[in-house]
C-alpha cells in the first residue's frame, strides 16, 4: 500500500505540466559565444526566469552577454544543444564534457525534449595521480566540492528548499520553478565524487549491428581525439560522497517535487568487477548505513521509490572522447524511458526495451547479479543494461526502494503521472470555497482522469470500478480541515502490475502554496 498527499493550489509555473517524458540535465559546460536566440529569450521572460526589457537595443545587448547559467533551457534537437553551449570542457582539452554526453545520448535514444541547466563552467579532465603531492590533490578535493555545492546548493546530505525565494533557485533548485520536468539527471556526479581511477582494457561486449527506432537527430558531437585518460571510479571513500549527494537529491524531491525521480549513474568502483559495485551498494551486514538497506530517514541511505540507479557505463558514439572511452548510463536511461513514455505510456515497464547505438557496456554485468531469484541481486535494485540474444535491451526497471511491491519504476511513473494530472486539475478550483459543489467538481474531473489512465491501460481491472475509486466528501476530512480552507480527495488504483492497491490522497488549501 502506497501513501502519498499533497496540498494545493496546484499552481503551474511552465507549460504542459502533465507531460511526463521531459528530463531535466544539471551540468556544467561552457557558454557558446553566440547570441541567445530571440524565442528563447522570450521564453525566458514569459516564465519569469529574466527580466522583461522594453528596450530593444538593451535587450539585443543582454542576448549577447547572457550567460544561460542556473535557468533551464528547452532543447528538443541535439543540435540546438550544440549552438548553445560547447561541447569541448575546456578551449585546450579535447575531452567533451559528460553534459553534452548525456544529452546526445538521451536524443539517441528516443527522446524528444528535455532542460539543460547550466550550472557552471567545466573543466579540463586531468588524471588523478595516487602519488600527487597531497596539496596537490587537497586543492582538488576542494575544487570538486566546490562545483558540487553549485550542483546541488548544499555541502551537505540536505538541501534547504528555497521555494519562496526564486533568487537561490539555482543547481537542483531550479526544479521549485520547472513543474514540465518529470526526471532530472546529474551527469557530472560520477566524476565529481570520484577519488581514483581505472584503466579499462578494450574487452567490453560488442553486438552486430541492426536497425533499430531512433529520433531524428541523434548525429555524434564533432569528432574529436580519443581519449587517452583514464575512468573516474570511487573508493570507498569516494562511494560516501556520492551516496550523500544521491541521497540530499532524493530527500529534496521527496519533499519538494513528489511528482518526479532521479535517474543517478552508479559510479565505477575501483576495481571494475560487478561484484565490487554490489558490495559498495548493497553489503549492509559490513556497512551499516552504507547501503541501499537504508532509506532517506538514515543520513547515507538511498533507497527510495524516487532512485533509478543505472548501470553498468556504456560504449556510445560520443563516448571515445570522454575520460575511460565510456559514459555514464544515465542519459541513455532518460532517454529510454522518455522513449518509451511518449509510446507506451508511463505505465509501460522499461524491461526489454531497445538500447540504441551503444557498442558495449564496462564492466560486463553477469552471473548472480542477473539472478531475479535473489534477493540479493544487484538487478532488484539496480535498473541494468546489458547483452541479450535479442541484442543490447533493459534488463531490469527498478527504483531502489526497500519494500519489493515498490521497486517496479513503473509503479513511480503512474503515481507522478497522476500526482502531475491531478494538480493541473486543481488549478481552475484552486480558491473556490469549499463546499458539496465544489467537491463534486473536484469527484467529476478525477473520475475522469482516472478513466483516462484505466482506457490506456494504465490500471488494472476488469471495470473502472475494479480498478480506481474517487472520493471528496465529509469522509475525507474532518471538521477541522474544512474550518482550515483545506480539502482532501482520496485516489485509490491499483496500477497494471502485480502490487498491492496504492492509495493517493490530494489536499487543497484555499490560497495555499503547492505543497507535498
Amino acid at each position: 500500500m502506497f501513501g502519498i498527499e499533497f496540498e494545493a493550489p496546484f499552481q503551474v509555473t511552465t507549460a504542459a505540466p502533465t507531460r511526463a517524458d521531459v528530463v531535466c540535465f544539471v551540468g556544467f559546460s561552457r557558454r557558446r559565444a553566440t547570441e541567445v536566440p530571440v524565442d528563447l529569450f522570450s521564453w525566458l521572460v514569459e516564465w519569469g526566469w529574466r527580466a522583461a526589457i522594453s528596450d530593444r537595443d538593451a535587450r539585443d545587448a543582454a542576448r549577447k552577454t547572457d550567460s544561460l547559467e542556473n535557468v533551464p533551457v528547452p532543447i528538443e534537437r541535439f543540435a540546438t544543444f550544440e549552438a548553445l553551449f560547447e561541447l569541448a570542457r575546456a578551449a585546450d582539452d579535447p575531452h567533451i564534457t559528460w553534459l553534452a554526453a548525456a544529452v546526445r545520448s538521451f536524443f539517441a535514444q528516443g527522446g524528444a525534449r528535455c532542460f539543460v541547466v547550466r550550472a557552471g563552467c567545466s573543466w579540463k579532465a586531468q588524471v588523478k595521480r595516487s602519488d600527487a603531492p597531497a596539496e596537490a590533490m587537497a586543492d582538488e578535493k576542494r575544487r570538486n566540492v566546490t562545483r558540487l555545492v553549485s550542483l546541488l546548493q548544499t555541502n551537505s546530505h540536505f538541501i534547504p528548499p528555497a521555494r519562496a525565494d526564486r533568487s537561490q533557485w539555482k543547481g537542483v533548485r531550479v526544479l521549485h520553478g520547472l513543474d514540465e520536468a518529470a526526471f532530472v539527471c546529474l551527469p557530472d556526479l560520477p566524476e565529481l565524487v570520484a577519488d581514483a581511477t581505472i584503466t579499462v582494457p578494450d574487452t567490453h561486449v560488442t553486438a552486430e549491428e541492426v536497425f533499430v527506432e531512433c529520433s531524428d537527430d541523434h548525429s555524434p558531437p564533432t569528432q574529436r581525439a580519443s581519449s587517452a585518460l583514464p575512468m573516474p571510479a570511487c573508493t570507498g571513500a569516494g562511494y560516501r560522497a556520492w551516496l550523500a549527494a544521491v541521497h540530499a537529491v532524493a530527500q529534496f524531491i521527496a519533499t519538494e517535487r513528489r511528482d518526479m525521480q532521479f535517474i543517478a549513474a552508479v559510479p565505477q568502483p575501483e576495481s571494475t568487477l560487478p561484484d565490487a559495485v554490489a558490495k559498495q551498494l548493497d553489503a549492509a551486514h559490513t556497512r551499516p548505513g552504507f547501503a541501499l538497506n537504508g532509506g532517506l530517514d538514515s543520513v547515507e541511505g538511498i533507497a527510495s521509490e524516487f532512485i533509478q540507479l543505472a548501470w553498468p557505463w556504456v560504449v556510445t558514439p560520443a563516448s571515445e572522447s570522454l575520460p575511460g572511452r565510456a559514459e555514464p548510463a544515465d542519459g541513455v536511461l532518460a532517454g529510454i524511458a522518455a522513449r518509451t513514455i511518449i509510446t507506451h505510456g508511463t505505465h509501460r515497464s522499461l524491461g526489454r526495451q531497445p538500447v540504441n547505438e551503444v557498442s558495449g557496456f564496462i564492466p560486463i554485468v553477469a552471473g548472480d547479479d542477473l539472478n531475479l531469484g535473489s534477493a540479493d541481486s544487484l538487478i532488484n535494485r539496480v535498473t541494468i543494461l546489458g547483452p541479450t540474444p535479442g541484442g543490447f535491451r533493459v534488463l531490469s526497471d527498478q527504483t531502489t526502494a526497500i519494500p519489493r511491491d515498490a521497486r517496479p519504476a513503473s509503479i513511480r511513473r503512474i503515481t507522478a503521472s497522476i500526482l502531475r494530472a491531478a494538480r493541473s486539475l486543481g488549478e481552475s478550483v484552486a480558491f473556490e470555497p469549499s463546499g458539496p459543489e465544489l467537491w463534486r467538481d473536484i469527484r467529476r474531473q478525477l473520475d475522469a482522469l482516472m478513466r483516462d489512465f484505466f482506457q490506456a491501460g494504465a490500471l488494472r481491472g476488469a471495470t473502472p470500478d475494479a480498478a480506481f475509486e474517487v472520493r471528496c466528501d465529509e469522509s475525507t476530512m474532518t471538521q477541522n480541515d474544512r474550518d482550515s480552507g483545506r480539502l482532501f480527495a482520496l485516489v485509490k488504483f491499483a496500477p497494471a502490475v502485480p502490487v498491492n492497491l496504492i492509495i493517493v490522497r490530494l489536499a487543497l488549501r484555499e490560497g495555499g502554496p503547492v505543497a507535498t
